[in-house]
This record gives C-alpha cells, sequence and structure tokens, in this order.
C-alpha cells in the first residue's frame, strides 16, 4: 500500500469507534485551534480553509495575512461542493465524514 493510502486507513479505522457517536457536531476550544494553528507553516498570502466553520474559532484565529475561506453546511456552503484550490485545510470535521473529508482534501 503507498503511504497515502496507508496514513488514510490508520486514520479511518482509529476514528471508527467515534463515528458511531450520536452526535457528531463537537466544537473546538479557542486552545485546541490555536495550537493546530501552531503546527501550520503559513506564509504570506496563503489561501487557508475551514471547511466546518462551526463557530468560527478555527476562522478567526488564522493569521490576518493569508486569505482564508470557510464552508459551514449549516450556512448553505457545502465543503464537499467547494471547487477552488487552497494552500492549508485546518478544521475540526465531522468524525462520521472523516474518510470523505481525507479524500477531498489529498486530491
Amino acid at each position: 500500500m503507498n503511504n497515502k493510502l496507508d496514513t488514510i486507513y490508520k486514520m479511518d479505522k482509529s476514528l471508527t469507534s467515534c463515528r458511531r457517536r450520536k452526535n457528531d457536531c463537537v466544537y473546538t476550544s479557542t486552545e485546541c485551534a490555536l495550537n493546530c494553528i501552531k503546527l501550520m507553516d503559513f506564509e504570506t498570502k496563503d489561501v487557508v480553509l475551514d471547511p466546518f466553520f462551526g463557530g468560527g474559532v478555527f476562522y478567526d484565529n488564522y493569521p490576518t495575512y493569508v486569505e482564508k475561506h470557510w464552508c459551514e453546511i449549516e450556512k448553505g456552503i457545502d465543503f464537499f461542493d467547494w471547487t477552488e484550490e487552497v494552500d492549508y485545510v485546518c478544521s475540526n470535521p465531522p468524525f462520521s465524514k472523516m474518510t470523505a473529508v481525507i479524500d477531498k482534501c489529498t486530491k
């Protein structure tokens, strides 16, 4: 199996139990979002997408020097319909859709 498929398989397998939860809408704390954002190597004018806006905790804390976009199905913008290229995706996706999210992000 190639590296990309192996990574996807491992992530999918590790999230199987999470998919069984009834409530798939889990909001991220500001502290957690900030820690995730710190791991990104953003450069000036990078295009960044928060595909699952929720309360905006990722989007609102992206650096000001990037071009930022968001999707939120509850606001009528579905990530799975997004077609524009981006440099980074940083968000907290619903675990029940994790395989589809990883697939879309790695194409």
